[in-house]
């Protein structure tokens, strides 16, 4: 068997990316076969997510996480969430979480999935804490409604629960209007 080197990996490493940047731009590369750059069975393959990866990730999963900073601590914490392609919506009752973005609103949102160690997409998003209310509020909690309503039907108690909790009154509505979108996977080959 012949002897795989770092520097053979390196190049067609390289030249994988290249080409997966070249056709997120729209661009073709004739002179990259990407036969010959397939990956050796249980090599894992990483790189960047394009922007219709990212927005998959972004509607397919309902559990994210919020990070924000203010007074010098950061804070990052679980939430429901709903996403439209253009923000993140989530609802909280007014503790911490919705204090800390009051004061500061520029926060970051992360979510991923994950089918093992080594088949992962993750997706960072940054931008501004918006609170809503009156009917985009209504809007956005229809929104956080419809979107459970799978997982609901699905799970009777958590249904009750659920249904209870978003349509509280005594809770704050918001979004994250997004500025910026990352994302990263990783797959194993074979």
């Amino acid at each position: 068997m012949p002897r795989y080197d770092i520097e053979q990996w390196e190049k067609e490493t390289a030249e994988i990316e290249i080409r997966r940047w070249l056709d997120q731009i729209g661009q073709w590369a004739p002179d990259v076969e990407m036969d010959r750059l397939q990956l050796r069975e249980g090599e894992p393959l990483s790189g960047a997510l394009n922007r219709n990866e990212i927005d998959q990730v972004l509607h397919a999963e309902i559990i994210g996480r919020i990070g924000c900073f203010a007074e010098g601590k950061p804070y990052v914490v679980p939430i429901v969430y709903a996403y439209d392609g253009k923000a993140i919506y989530g609802h909280s009752g007014d503790g911490m979480k919705v204090r800390m973005m009051r004061q500061n609103p520029y926060v970051c949102f992360q979510v991923e999935h994950v089918d093992s160690l080594t088949n992962w997409r993750s997706v960072i998003v940054w931008g501004h804490f918006e609170e809503l209310h009156g009917d985009a509020a209504e809007q956005a909690l229809q929104l956080l409604v419809n979107r459970l309503k799978f997982r609901l039907d699905q799970e009777p108690f958590l249904a009750a629960h659920t249904a209870d909790r978003v349509l509280q009154r005594d809770t704050v509505t918001y979004r994250i209007v997004l500025e910026k979108r990352t994302g990263r996977f990783e797959q194993q080959a074979g």
